[in-house]
């Protein structure tokens, strides 16, 4: 009989714990309304919501505040992306 891999899972309180801010009054609560509305990832048990670790790391990036560097347009590339009139993408592109 072969067994499955032991899965580390989270309750609310321990996400809380660990993502959330101290100072907050009800942060199981936000967490479980944002469970239920599908914008958290995570899985029940009974009533009982449970997050692996992968899903608290998503948690953390979804709200993390800094993205990736967005590089700029390429004018030539993209002539849209420097709002010129249809007859000047044409001119530029011609060129």
């Amino acid at each position: 009989m072969t067994t499955l891999p032991r899965v580390e899972t989270f309750s609310l309180t321990e996400v809380a714990d660990a993502a959330l801010p101290k100072h907050w009054k009800h942060p199981e609560r936000w967490l479980r309304e944002r469970l239920n509305r599908g914008e958290l990832v995570g899985y029940r048990v009974g009533r009982d919501w449970r997050l692996t670790r992968e899903q608290l790391d998503a948690l953390i990036a979804k709200y993390t505040n800094v993205s990736a560097p967005v590089a700029a347009p390429d004018p030539i590339a993209d002539p849209t992306a420097l709002g010129l009139s249809g007859r000047s993408r044409r001119r530029l592109l011609s060129a």
